[in-house]
């Protein structure tokens, strides 16, 4: 290795500090906007979490009130309103 020499081996080896500067600047490029990629993906974490929080709230202040109608759990429900569409549509009425 100690008697390898480039310059000898590769005719264009003068043009390789150009090149690999070129890739550093590349290098660098990426890590700049794999940074910002980050901070933005932290940021939209945070605004979810506040849209996620203000529909707790939100959510837990309509059933006090009782807006949204009798509380039954998510999968009798869906499968009652499908149920009903589907008896809806069989009895002739228009689908969306």
């Amino acid at each position: 290795m100690q008697t390898l020499n480039l310059n000898d081996f590769c005719p264009h080896a003068s043009l390789l500090g150009g090149q690999m500067a070129l890739f550093w600047v590349g290098c660098m490029l990426a890590l700049v906007s794999q940074a910002l990629m980050a901070i933005a993906l932290n940021g939209e974490k945070e605004r979810v979490a506040v849209h996620e929080q203000q529909e707790q709230v939100g959510g837990a202040r309509a059933e006090n009130m009782n807006l949204l109608g009798p509380v039954n759990s998510g999968a009798s429900s869906a499968l009652s309103g499908f149920q009903s569409s589907y008896n809806q549509y069989r009895a002739g009425a228009p689908g969306h």
